[in-house]
């Protein structure tokens, strides 16, 4: 395909507030859309972790054919490395040399480094919320193509990526500039002196060197989350890429390794949380869906279960500059004769310093804000005088009081408190405000000159979408999207969106919800990734609960295996490069049907960032039952036809 010249002129959006009859390109065995089941696997005793998370890898690592599952798990547990054995998974966390010094990890990335035939693994580490020292980046070289066993080497030291203080989010995969290697765009949360960092990766079997380019157009210090979108938006060969950060998304276009800015491409959209891509028209070129979240409301927000109380409570002054003084508060029906808390630090004090914490009539401070307080402790009403979060326990009425009193300075409060049992929570003098309702968008690829940009109502919401994944979920040959919502802390979580694609631009959210379940009510929401854990055809999606600080932050793992019941078709592809890097990593990939009539299109990689689903190519087929063929267009820059077997795994490797 002949490259096109970038123009730093704006791209003109065409937003659709009705929706005209198009011309779209669409499964030629496509039938009436079919709505999406999930079950839940459970974890084996142990595994199914409660813990923060940040990063999450369905991909297999094991050269074994079936997806595995990795979870970054960001703080003090390791890693999670989970090995899929015939639709059963097996803990193997410990393979991991790991030390302490790797404390704070984000996004983790899973690919093969140095082209040996297996892949090795990233993990963008923090700088210790910007404090420093924080920890390394590391680097995990996968010996078993070369031992015959499934071990890592920690190799960290022999390359340019420990960067400590960073404040790293991911390692952002990409195809180098002949395809040979695959590079990768370090993102990060900017601190003084700091700033994103391309990486060109020279290595070869036996040989691992990844070197800072430091001249790169994107080493920019955005303040990144990690969630950046890296495809070919025009088709021209190169990498583009949509930098997603805390306020908007934009659109760079490569030409000749140069990066420009399309001004207002996608500027209509108010505040950005996370992305997708997918081809939802069946037309050759990658659309983009963004996840939003509205302004803060500031409300105070209490949730509870059977044992957990989180709670996050504004100072009225953010909504009154003439209010002087506000007490907030709850009270737990409780027997439990003590209580766990877990109290987020204040700004202007060291991370564990209780002193603004009293427990009890005496207001006795506690040893830390993360202890255990009886209630012979907590005995008696103290007399709430002075700036502060205060703990008491009535035993006449097994009743346990929690009051945060704040002055005139714009101040907030972020905790949790744990029981063996409650019963019930009733809040005191906690104001509430309307939320403002936002949309999230999707936005049409026009063959690489603009958006259309799609009025779905179905997609306004007033919770935060963190995480979005876009797949045939049904196999009827158009991609669906699954999203993960969260609310503000403290407040109930929001329940994941199923978005089905019924073709000619139209999408309806599926009210009948498999994937909500009464566990995840008080956790927030992360992270969503999607893969193959049977062999049916049928993409399976992995979510964690673990968003963000206290109190929603250590949520349940939750996998839900995809039982959609229809005898629809499906082609899987595993792209093994030659001359390409081996994983393929940039490929584009055409299916055919009879006549060359465009099935779909696939880009490998695309998206992959701290959420890094499947690497096998999935296609939906519908009733489509004729003669497939995959026109491949290699990142080395080869293309080739080949012909692949529908309801099965194709395997094909570059000549």
């Amino acid at each position: 395909m002949n490259k096109k010249k970038v123009l730093a002129a704006p791209v003109v959006i065409i937003t659709l507030l009705f929706l005209p009859c198009l011309n779209t390109a669409q499964n030629p065995g496509y039938e009436k859309t079919m709505f999406l089941d999930f079950a839940e696997l459970l974890f084996e005793p142990g595994m199914g972790k409660y813990t923060e998370t940040f990063g999450a890898v369905f991909s297999d690592i094991n050269n074994d054919g079936w997806d595995d599952l990795i979870v970054g798990n960001h703080g003090l547990l390791r890693p999670s490395i989970y090995l899929n054995h015939f639709g059963q998974f097996l803990d193997y966390s410990s393979v991991l040399p790991l030390d302490r010094e790797v404390m704070d990890r984000h996004g983790i990335t899973v690919v093969d480094i140095d082209n040996d035939g297996d892949k090795d693994l990233l993990i963008a580490a923090g700088g210790a919320e910007g404090r420093g020292p924080g920890g390394k980046n590391h680097l995990f070289l996968n010996h078993l193509v070369e031992t015959g066993q499934f071990v890592f080497e920690d190799i960290t030291d022999s390359t340019d990526i420990s960067l400590q203080s960073t404040r790293s989010r991911s390692f952002l995969p990409l195809a180098g500039p002949t395809g040979r290697n695959v590079d990768f765009y370090l993102t990060a949360r900017p601190i003084q002196g700091t700033s994103n960092v391309y990486f060109r990766n020279k290595s070869f079997p036996g040989h691992i060197e990844l070197v800072a380019d430091r001249s790169f157009k994107l080493n920019l210090s955005w303040s990144s989350e990690g969630r950046g979108l890296f495809f070919d938006y025009d088709r021209d060969g190169d990498q583009d890429f949509i930098e997603i950060n805390e306020s908007k998304a934009r659109l760079y276009i490569q030409d000749q390794e140069e990066y420009v800015e399309v001004e207002s491409v996608l500027g209509t959209v108010l505040i950005v949380t996370c992305g997708a891509l997918g081809d939802f028209n069946n037309d050759g070129f990658m659309d983009v869906i963004l996840g939003t979240r509205p302004r803060l409301s500031y409300s105070d927000c209490f949730s509870f279960d059977s044992e957990n109380v989180h709670l996050a409570f504004n100072s009225e002054s953010k909504h009154n500059s003439e209010s002087t003084s506000d007490i907030d508060g709850v009270e737990i029906s409780s027997d439990s004769d003590q209580v766990g808390i877990r109290f987020w630090k204040k700004p202007g004090i060291t991370p564990d310093d209780p002193s603004d914490i009293y427990i009890g009539q005496a207001k006795v401070n506690p040893p830390s804000r993360n202890t255990t307080i009886s209630s012979d402790q907590a005995r008696g009403e103290p007399n709430i005088d002075q700036e502060g979060t205060y703990i008491w326990h009535d035993p006449q009425t097994s009743t346990w009081f929690l009051r945060c009193k704040f002055e005139q300075v714009i101040m907030d409060f972020r905790g949790k408190l744990v029981f063996s049992q409650l019963e019930d929570v009733i809040p005191y003098q906690l104001e509430s405000y309307d939320k403002e309702q936002v949309q999230d968008k999707i936005f049409i690829n026009l063959e690489g000159n603009g958006f259309l940009e799609l009025d779905i109502k179905d997609l306004w919401h007033d919770q935060q979408t963190r995480a979005l994944a876009v797949f045939d979920f049904n196999n009827d040959g158009l991609q669906d999207v699954i999203g993960l919502r969260g609310t503000e802390e403290g407040d109930y979580n929001g329940e994941p969106i199923i978005l089905i694609n019924k073709s000619n631009l139209i999408f309806k959210k599926q009210l009948n919800n498999p994937l909500a379940n009464p566990e995840d009510d008080i956790y927030q929401a992360d992270m969503l990734v999607a893969g193959f854990v049977n062999d049916d055809g049928l993409p399976d999606v992995f979510m964690s609960n673990g968003y963000g600080l206290v109190p929603g932050n250590r949520g349940p793992y939750k996998l839900f295996i995809n039982t959609t019941q229809g005898n629809q078709g499906f082609v899987i592809l595993e792209l093994k490069g030659k001359n390409s890097n081996r994983d393929a990593i940039g490929a584009q990939v055409e299916l055919l049907g009879e006549g060359d009539k465009l099935i779909g299109y696939r880009e490998l990689g695309a998206g992959y960032n701290r959420m890094q689903s499947t690497h096998k190519l999935h296609f939906g087929l519908g009733n489509y039952n004729g003669e497939i063929s995959a026109r491949i267009r290699w990142p080395s820059g080869k293309v080739d036809t080949r012909q692949v077997t529908a309801n099965s795994i194709n395997i094909i490797r570059e000549d």
